[in-house]
């Protein structure tokens, strides 16, 4: 299995241990929020955004049931799912799997997937890869929804070639960034995608894991050597993290700790983890 599998499997379960035993929708899934440590281990960080679900708080006999605070005052541009970007409050943990699916291709790209300053050019971008949205009525656009009178058709088998990533990893991308949140893929159907699971990818998880540690271990030794340079930061961990051995979340209690972002601090972090080995 690839690195790449092996990351976005650890930050699936993560996402699912949120949604399904917490009941939390983060709202601020980034790469600059996935944090590595010496041990290798992505953890999620930074739950100042997190809210807990409709369902979850109309349980607590508490008055803050209603509509959220509009995720655009609160998230990265480039991270906002459509239906936000469109002015929907009322939406659901999908925004997570929608930014989830931003850092997937972001991963296999080794750069950003959109570069969007603003929500309107963000739609347009959006609209660019994936195609403006069909008339479905499930669809529900929000207040900010407008009529494009232009169509156009999605352009993401041509930016993501076999080269690199395969049919079953373009699935799920597309799957993770279907503009439709009523369709679009749950953590827990995602970690059951061909692309994350069955025996093939289970035998590849140990040999995934080695190349992926090696890899830290090396930017560790260069932050070492060269913190200003490198972007090395202090962070107060309040996170969680899934360890792959003991198939169990870790819901740290917060230490002050010196951690690398995944991509933001390293932008060469992932420069050849793909090498030699089929995404």
């Amino acid at each position: 299995m690839s690195v790449i599998q092996y990351l976005m499997r650890g930050i699936l379960k993560i996402l699912q241990f949120l949604h399904e035993e917490c009941h939390i929708i983060h709202r601020d899934v980034k790469l600059g929020n996935l944090l590595v440590g010496e041990d290798g281990r992505v953890r999620l960080a930074d739950f100042g955004s997190a809210r807990f679900m409709h369902e979850a708080v109309e349980k607590m006999s508490d008055a803050r049931s209603g509509e959220y605070t509009p995720i655009s005052l609160r998230t990265t541009v480039i991270y906002q799912a459509p239906e936000c970007l469109l002015g929907e409050r009322s939406y659901t943990a999908a925004v997570d799997m929608w930014a989830a699916g931003v850092v997937f291709a972001e991963l296999l790209l080794q750069q950003h997937l959109f570069h969007s300053c603003s929500e309107l050019a963000m739609l347009s971008d959006i609209w660019k890869l994936l195609g403006t949205p069909s008339d479905d009525p499930s669809f529900s656009s929000g207040e900010g929804a407008v009529t494009y009178a232009v169509r156009t058709e999605s352009t993401i088998a041509r930016k993501f070639p076999e080269r690199i990533v395969s049919a079953e990893g373009l699935d799920l991308l597309k799957r993770m960034l279907e503009t439709n949140p009523k369709k679009r893929i749950t953590d827990s159907e995602a970690l059951r995608h061909p692309f994350l699971c069955g025996p093939a990818v289970e035998s590849g998880m140990e040999e995934a894991r080695r190349l992926w540690n090696k890899k830290v271990e090396a930017c560790m030794q260069e932050t070492v050597a060269q913190p200003a340079a490198m972007g090395m930061r202090s962070f107060y961990v309040d996170n969680v993290e899934f360890d792959e051995e003991s198939g169990e979340n870790d819901d740290d209690d917060g230490e002050i700790a010196t951690l690398p972002t995944c991509l933001d601090c390293f932008p060469h972090i992932f420069s050849d983890v793909n090498s030699g080995y089929d995404i």
